[in-house]
């Protein structure tokens, strides 16, 4: 399968896909103007026939709500993965160069600008980030700057699942709590967030200090 085939597959699941130079991780094209309008078959046909650049998915409502999870250690993502093992059967995830992981899912960008105190649609995590907009992230088959490959480790599917941000463990329950208006259950000293509730892969609680 050519570079070609795998951008126009991107392209028919209704991605936003620009071109990268090879082993690199700088756009080829003026991308900013694709954060808002998604390129055209003949655009992609045009970037990616006959060559080896690399492939960027586009964050964003120009790709259908798509947000990248990124862990920047393999350890980071085993921890978030036993902790919502099902989410990690199921979310398209790739191995990254670092070597990291990214995974994809669906949501509302501007979840996230509420859980930002700069209202940015990127939120820098301590172990890495989550984007939702106006940034684009590496797609298989790149190669990072290192030389290794981007890779499918659970695979993108006809149509990447849509989710609750909070409730698959990618935004702090207590930035839910504090921030994101969820309905909590009161006990004497505590507040349950409901995304804790219904995230948990054991069906358990897990408690939450109220917002101040």
């Amino acid at each position: 399968m050519t570079t070609l085939d795998i951008a126009l597959g991107y392209h028919a699941r209704g991605l936003a896909v620009i071109p990268i130079v090879h082993r690199s991780k700088k756009a080829i094209v003026q991308w900013k103007a694709y954060q808002h309008q998604r390129p055209n078959e003949n655009m992609v046909r045009q970037w990616f026939e006959g060559t080896d650049n690399n492939l960027a998915l586009v964050m964003g409502d120009v790709s259908g709500g798509l947000v990248c999870r990124d862990f920047d250690q393999v350890d980071a993502y085993d921890r978030w993965a036993m902790k919502y093992p099902l989410y990690a059967k199921t979310l398209p995830t790739v191995e990254t160069g670092r070597p990291g992981r990214h995974v994809y899912c669906r949501a509302d960008a501007q979840v996230i600008r509420g859980a930002s105190k700069s209202g940015s649609s990127i939120i820098k995590l301590d172990d890495g980030e989550l984007r939702g907009s106006e940034c684009y992230c590496l797609a298989p088959p790149s190669t990072h700057p290192s030389g290794a490959n981007y890779r499918w480790i659970v695979d993108l599917g006809d149509e990447v699942p849509e989710v609750d941000l909070y409730q698959v463990g990618f935004l702090p329950c207590n930035t839910g709590c504090a921030g994101h208006g969820s309905t909590v259950v009161s006990t004497v000293l505590q507040v349950i967030c409901v995304h804790c509730v219904t995230g948990n892969s054991a069906n358990t609680a897990e408690w939450c200090w109220p917002a101040a």
